[in-house]
């Protein structure tokens, strides 16, 4: 059985969200000592916005995780593609970080370390909490076939 999932822009957006408006109360704040460059800035500040939200979209949505027979597959990029397979044998450990932020959204962040490496081989950032708990759910089944040496 493959499970196949993929992270949710929801709350990056809310991040790119409330950073604009931030910027936005700031110059209005400010407005008096910016004149009528205010209305251009905030136009500017919009504008950036709306494009960080689609380029985070489009960003965020072709990465997927991917639970397959002998093998965990990560795929990402769009022009620039990457594709990690991590057979079982070689993980060490599976951790999910859940923020605040990440709590109140309902997701998280899926780590994958692996043996023989210093560093977490996989980070998948903004996973919602059904998917994680059902890689987790996959990959639990998948190592208790598993003798350890």
């Amino acid at each position: 059985m493959t499970v196949i999932a993929k992270p949710s822009a929801k709350l990056y957006h809310i991040q790119i969200g409330l950073a604009a408006i931030v910027l936005i109360a700031i110059l209005i704040i400010t407005g008096g000592f910016l004149g009528n460059t205010m209305i251009i800035l905030i136009g500017i500040i919009i504008f950036l916005a709306l494009i960080a939200t689609v380029v985070s979209t489009i960003t965020i949505k072709v990465r997927t995780v991917e639970i397959g027979e002998y093998a965990v597959t990560v795929k990402t990029g769009l022009l620039n593609t990457r594709t990690i397979m991590i057979p079982y044998e070689r993980m060490t450990n599976v951790n999910i970080k859940r923020g605040i932020f990440d709590r109140l959204m309902g997701m998280g962040t899926l780590e994958i370390d692996t043996a023989g490496t210093a560093q977490t081989e996989v980070i998948m950032p903004y996973m919602l909490n059904k998917d994680l708990e059902h890689i987790m759910s996959e990959l639990s089944t998948k190592a208790k076939g598993k003798v350890v040496k």
